[in-house]
């Protein structure tokens, strides 16, 4: 029990939690723009439409706007830390309507995106590099540390299940890689290669998930994902719904930094912004 208890009291340096609720906020903005789009192709007369649950009032095409138009907003107070629990429970309500008012609506990155909003309004994610923590005259505020750890773990979830779905002999034989690198040049589409991509993005995967959790491996895992959600858009396509993803998942590996990992980064950075200004 003293253990527990000591778990849920702990806190920490609210910094990469608060730059990942400035990620998946930037993400959640970018999904509404995409939804608005897809939305009102679908609630046109001639769209085959699958509204699945009957108590769920259906969206009409002139409450589309104001829809959006709400979102947008929650996702840029929410972003920038103005009023971010409330910001936050709006865009929940607001995705979780999305994925359940009609069967066409649902993407399994809008629900990934969906529960990382809902953990980041739960825990101190406005406490550092927010509208409140501004006004506040830049405290030295921490975050609740077991709120960071349910996102990590959501995070590792989304790799290994990822890469456990993937362990099946229509993935591992290349044919889904073959499919999606359709442009490739006749002298790459090679059956080796296609099989060996199969597998090396499972083992990556399967890596990425565990790696980011051991210090001798995180980096080497980070950089792995970057390349991984880097290239997948550009070699797949470049559509909305995948550089959501790739934002949304890319914008928790802030979390995984520890605090010597972190304060690199930062000085780095500072080094950086430094040259280019003295430039």
């Amino acid at each position: 029990m003293r253990l527990i208890d000591e778990f849920f009291r702990a806190r920490i340096d609210p910094r990469p939690l608060a730059l990942c609720r400035i990620t998946v906020g930037a993400a959640a903005f970018l999904r509404a723009l995409v939804s608005y789009h897809l939305m009102d192709r679908l609630l046109r007369p001639e769209a085959i439409q699958a509204h699945a649950i009957a108590w769920i009032p259906q969206l009409t095409r002139p409450w589309l706007l104001p829809y959006i138009a709400l979102w947008l907003v929650a996702a840029a107070m929410f972003t920038i830390g103005y009023r971010t629990r409330l910001a936050g429970t709006v865009l929940c309500l607001q995705i979780a309507y999305h994925l359940t008012a009609d069967q066409n609506l649902f993407w399994n990155h809008i629900y990934f995106l969906g529960l990382v909003l809902l953990l980041l309004t739960v825990a101190d994610s406005d406490t550092a590099f927010s509208v409140r923590w501004l006004r506040a005259g830049r405290p030295a505020w921490t975050a609740a540390h077991w709120s960071v750890v349910l996102l990590k773990l959501q995070v590792s979830l989304v790799y290994v299940f990822s890469a456990v779905m993937k362990m099946n002999a229509e993935f591992l034989s290349g044919r889904v890689i073959e499919e999606a690198f359709e442009f490739l040049p006749g002298v790459l589409r090679l059956p080796e290669v296609f099989v060996a991509t199969s597998w090396l993005t499972v083992v990556l995967e399967l890596f990425i998930g565990i790696g980011l959790w051991i210090p001798g491996a995180r980096l080497v895992a980070i950089a792995g994902g970057i390349l991984l959600h880097s290239l997948v858009p550009v070699l797949i396509g470049l559509y909305g719904g995948l550089v959501v993803f790739s934002t949304s998942i890319l914008g928790t590996y802030w979390l995984f930094l520890n605090q010597r990992e972190f304060a690199a980064l930062e000085q780095w950075f500072g080094n950086r912004m430094k040259g280019s200004c003295a430039a």
